[in-house]
C-alpha cells in the first residue's frame, strides 16, 4: 500500500519496474514468494492462506537492505536502509538503525559488538537473538581475553561461550544471569597463580549451564590458587555440566577447582579430567558446599 493508507501500490517483477506483480503477491504452496521489486515507500501487510492478518503496516522502501564487510562501512551506511548485514567472520550479523541509542551506550561498547555508531544520530544495533558471544566483539582464537571480557561486561544477561584462548582472568559481573557452554572449549593460558579463569563479581544470580554439550575449561599448567571458576562473590549459583580438564602435570592446588558461594549453591555434574585432580579440588574446601 501507499504509506499510511490502504491504497494499493504496485510492486514489480524486475528492477526495471516494467511489469507489475499481482497485488497481493501470492506465495507458492511451499510459502516462497516470487521476486518483488519496489519503487519508493510502502506499507506492507502479510496474511495467511485463510486471509488472516499476520502483521500490517510494516514500512518498506526502495533503499531496501545492504551487505557490508567492515565496521567502517557499517558506520557509513545510509540510515534509511531497512537493515544492513555485516559479513565479517564471527562478527557477522544483521543490524538495524536505532536513532534512540545514546552516545553513552555507544561509547560503553568499546569493541562495537552490539552498537556501531552511525554517521547520523543513534547507532546500528545488532539483532541479538537472545544472547551475546565473544565473537561479536572480535574474538580471533589467538588471544580472546579482551573480546570475552567485553562480552561478559556488555550488560546483557545471557552469554554464549565460544572456543577461546584466555590470557587473563575474566570478571563475571552481576548483570550476567546465564552462561551456557554450547560445547565450547576454553583454553586457559594464565600464568599468574593468583588469578582465576572466571571470577564472579557482585551479588548476581549466575547459572552456568550446558545447553547442548559440555563446555570444557582447560586448567593451565600453573597453580591457580583462586580456582578455575570462582563464584564466591556471586549470589545463588548453579553450575551444571562443566568439564574441568587438567593440562600438563601441575596439580590445580589451592582452595579448589570450583569455588561457589557457601550458602544456596548447587553443583551438579561438574566433571574433572586428569590425574592431577583430587576429590577435594572440586568444591570450596573452606565451606560445606556439596562436592561435585
Amino acid at each position: 500500500y501507499e504509506t499510511g493508507t490502504v491504497t494499493p501500490k504496485n510492486t514489480f517483477t524486475t528492477a526495471s519496474a516494467a511489469v507489475a506483480n499481482s497485488n497481493p503477491v501470492v506465495a507458492s504452496p511451499s510459502g516462497v514468494f516470487p521476486l518483488i521489486y519496489v519503487d519508493g515507500d510502502y506499507w506492507v501487510t502479510l496474511k495467511d492462506k485463510n486471509n488472516v492478518q499476520i502483521w500490517a503496516g510494516v514500512p518498506i522502501n526502495s533503499l531496501g537492505s545492504d551487505v557490508v564487510t567492515s565496521l567502517a562501512d557499517l558506520t557509513a551506511s545510509q540510515t534509511g536502509l531497512n537493515a544492513v548485514y555485516l559479513d565479517l567472520g564471527g562478527r557477522s550479523g544483521m543490524f538495524s538503525h536505532d536513532a534512540t541509542i545514546t552516545p553513552a551506550q555507544i561509547s560503553a561498547d568499546t569493541l562495537q559488538g552490539v552498537y556501531v555508531a552511525s554517521l547520523s544520530s543513534g547507532a546500528w544495533v545488532r539483532d541479538l537473538r537472545g544472547y551475546v558471544t565473544a565473537a561479536f566483539y572480535g574474538a580471533d582464537g589467538v588471544d580472546d581475553t579482551l573480546a570475552t571480557q567485553a562480552c561478559f561486561s556488555s550488560g546483557f544477561p545471557i552469554i554464549k561461550l565460544e572456543d577461546s584462548h584466555l590470557n587473563n582472568e575474566i570478571t563475571v559481573p552481576a548483570t550476567v544471569r546465564s552462561v551456557y557452554g554450547n560445547g565450547a572449549k576454553i583454553t586457559n593460558n594464565i600464568t599468574d597463580s593468583t588469578k582465576s579463569v572466571f571470577k564472579g563479581a557482585g551479588l548476581g544470580n549466575t547459572m552456568w549451564a550446558d545447553f547442548t554439550s559440555q563446555p570444557t575449561v582447560n586448567n593451565s599448567t600453573s597453580q591457580l590458587v583462586g580456582g578455575v571458576i570462582n563464584l564466591t562473590d556471586c549470589g545463588i549459583t548453579s553450575i551444571n555440566d562443566v568439564l574441568i580438564e587438567a593440562r600438563g602435570n601441575a596439580a590445580p592446588e589451592g582452595d579448589g577447582v570450583i569455588l561457589v558461594r557457601p550458602s544456596g549453591a548447587k553443583i551438579d555434574g561438574v566433571f574433572c579430567s586428569g590425574a592431577a585432580y583430587n576429590a577435594d579440588d572440586v568444591a570450596n574446601t573452606q565451606s560445606n558446599s556439596p562436592q561435585g
